[in-house]
């Protein structure tokens, strides 16, 4: 589009426009180009962010999976090979939770408990909840 050229002032203009207009609207312009730019960046630092969130995910989700499989090869192993009094059982309901409560009363049985589970019953540094965890999902069923 051919715009209209005005000899007197030496301008190009768009006929009903200031000049005034022009420049709010090429203000307005510059703004709504720096935010999108602005906007471009914050999208890639989000899609990095999310990249590294997954990531992490699935490395948690896998060393999860190894220590529960690991947990549950522990109780499954010892309850086959009977070399102990007390056969760890999966707790499922109320009752065998009560039972499981009063064989704890005893101080042996406890010591029998944590030797069936020793991968997840030691002292360690900064795994101590992850051991409880790991021994509710072990003892208990969902």
């Amino acid at each position: 589009m051919e715009l209209p050229y005005d000899q007197a002032t030496e301008t190009t203009a768009i006929p009903g426009i200031s000049a005034e207009k022009l420049d709010s609207i090429a203000q307005k312009l510059d703004q709504l180009i720096s935010v999108a730019s602005a906007n471009e960046v914050n999208i890639k630092v989000l899609y990095d962010n999310h990249q590294n969130i997954l990531q992490k995910l699935a490395l948690l989700n896998t060393k999860l999976k190894e220590l529960v499989t690991r947990i549950s090869v522990t109780v499954t192993d010892v309850n086959q090979q009977g070399n102990n009094d007390y056969n760890f059982k999966i707790i499922s309901n109320l009752q065998e939770l009560t039972t499981f409560e009063e064989r704890l009363s005893n101080p042996q049985a406890e010591e029998d408990i944590i030797k069936l589970l020793p991968g997840t019953c030691t002292k360690s540094k900064g795994r101590t909840y992850n051991n409880a965890y790991v021994l509710v999902s072990a003892m208990f069923t969902r």
